[in-house]
């Protein structure tokens, strides 16, 4: 027990700041708000044959009453590059929870018998620094000297296309010379998708293709991509924000209530705002 932040009518300002990338006003004072660590935690982690499969136990498991600290499944690539799993193709799940002993338990329990109605070929239970290992890995890919690409992108799409945004970018052409590897967040729709150059570089036709389709694909499935990384020759040829439909012209009114002299951050959002 202890303080609490009492809820006000009208605009949320703390929460309207938040992903403003300092485009509304200067943040000169923050308060946070503190929540425990679970009592006892645990990861599990399951190897299937294919990354579709390992798709289909994730929504398994969104879709049941589990409440996960963390849920991610990455690509055989992406563990190439992040070396989170000794060995291995296909798909890899993790999956992290938390909570009183027996919550815990029974939790890995009902993790470990949804899984298996999708045919892993290994479920493994990790704690300790072995599990802290491969968290702190997915949080960094895309990060390091190892796993830095050519081209990112972070894919936002309904839970429910995951699966065929996956499989798009697995089975597109790659005759740009660009493979991709695949980390995604299957519970709230995100994929990052990371596209690498090991031998002879991509031309400019070729890494703006491959943009310009993956958005595409992406639009079609009722997602947004937007692009973290990529040359900067590549760059002018897009809107890294992409669309997002009717929401700007609220920002934009919002910008000119907060900024009208356009002094803050300018251009640095979406719809250059």
């Amino acid at each position: 027990g202890g303080q609490v932040v009492k809820n006000v009518s009208g605009y949320d300002m703390s929460r309207l700041h938040i992903g403003g990338l300092g485009t509304l006003g200067i943040i000169a004072e923050v308060s946070l708000k503190l929540t425990p660590l679970p009592a006892g935690q645990a990861t599990m982690l399951a190897t299937f044959d294919t990354t579709d499969r390992c798709l289909e136990a994730a929504i398994g498991i969104f879709q049941s009453s589990i409440v996960p600290l963390a849920m991610t499944a990455f690509d055989g690539k992406a563990n190439d590059r992040m070396e989170a799993v000794d060995s291995g193709s296909g798909g890899f799940l993790a999956v992290r929870l938390g909570g009183r002993p027996l919550y815990l338990a029974r939790q890995v329990r009902e993790c470990e018998t949804i899984c298996e109605e999708y045919g892993p070929s290994q479920i493994d239970a990790l704690e300790g620094p072995n599990a802290e290992d491969i968290w702190c890995r997915l949080a960094d890919f895309g990060w390091d000297e190892d796993t830095t690409p050519m081209i990112g992108t972070r894919v936002l799409a309904p839970p429910s296309e995951v699966r065929k945004v996956v499989e798009y970018v697995q089975k597109a052409d790659h005759t740009a010379r660009l493979k991709p590897a695949i980390v995604c967040h299957p519970a709230h729709g995100t994929v990052l998708i990371r596209w690498f150059a090991d031998g002879e570089l991509p031309t400019l036709d070729g890494t703006t293709g491959v943009l310009r389709l993956t958005r595409n694909a992406v639009h079609g499935l009722g997602g947004t991509m937007i692009i973290e990384r990529c040359p900067p020759e590549t760059k002018s040829d897009f809107d890294v924000w992409d669309d997002v439909g009717k929401s700007l012209s609220i920002m934009s009114r919002l910008k000119d209530q907060y900024d009208p002299s356009r002094i803050l951050n300018p251009g640095r959002f979406v719809g250059e705002i």
